[in-house]
């Protein structure tokens, strides 16, 4: 209840400043919620048969503090919300947003360089990204440009998976690959173990691919909470980049 609270506070002080989510994003907002509520007000019951008195304890304090929590969050993102959200998105839009950006590449990067500078690597990153792409098209003798590959492998069933189950076995593959090889370029390695696990069905609707859940006390190995729904809809080839990027080491 606190936590919805918080973000329920936060985003009505972003409002009352002028700082709205994209309207395609604010579209979405009521109907996560939606979900996020009503899954809590499962998972968070206590099972059972396991002690009446604190079973019904937890219900009253699911039905008096964290549904009407969810309730208020629920109604600072209705529909004159969604109407009063911009088309556009980022900070530019908003007074000193340029600068704001600014101090953040350099906090980000730990370099003075300015966010043209970082577009500008960018593009040329994505130049050599897509050379080595041709160059891969040249070796299977396809034809097409690199939009048309990927449509390509799209529709090659060797890199679909039809189930979570599936989804994990990609990942597996790519952890294997470079598990041998990770005292190569890290002179430290972290102690905690890491795995993927399908994301819950409440919040697919939110998420591309997914996040990552870092290790705690409770849970000693850190997860890449994968979504099952996006990803079993088109080719996994890109899932290597995402493994390495997301979660190991």
């Amino acid at each position: 209840a606190r936590l919805v609270s918080e973000l329920g506070a936060r985003t009505r002080g972003q409002t009352e400043r002028g700082i709205l989510m994209p309207k395609p994003q604010a579209a979405e907002a009521a109907p996560l919620l939606e979900l996020l509520k009503a899954r809590s007000m499962e998972v968070l019951l206590v099972n059972r048969g396991r002690h009446a008195t604190l079973e019904a304890d937890v219900a009253a304090r699911l039905r008096e503090h964290v549904a009407p929590a969810f309730d208020v969050f629920l109604s600072l993102v209705g529909d004159d919300y969604v109407k009063s959200a911009p088309e556009n998105c980022g900070m530019s839009q908003y007074p000193n947003g340029a600068e704001i950006y600014a101090a953040l590449v350099k906090f980000n990067t730990t370099l003075n360089i300015t966010p043209s500078e970082v577009h500008a690597i960018g593009l040329e990153r994505m130049a050599q990204v897509r050379h080595a792409m041709a160059e891969v098209r040249a070796l299977e003798q396809f034809t097409g440009d690199d939009q048309a590959y990927r449509a390509h492998l799209d529709l090659d069933a060797r890199w679909h998976a039809d189930d979570a189950a599936g989804v994990v076995s990609f990942f597996n593959r790519y952890i294997d690959a470079i598990q041998p090889r990770l005292g190569e370029y890290f002179n430290i390695e972290p102690k905690a173990a890491y795995g993927v696990r399908p994301l819950p069905q409440a919040l697919e609707a939110s998420m591309t691919f997914g996040y990552y859940s870092r290790p705690t006390p409770e849970q000693r190995e850190g997860y890449f909470m994968f979504n099952t729904a996006n990803l079993t809809k088109a080719g996994l080839y890109n899932l290597g980049a995402l493994t390495y990027h997301e979660l190991v080491p």
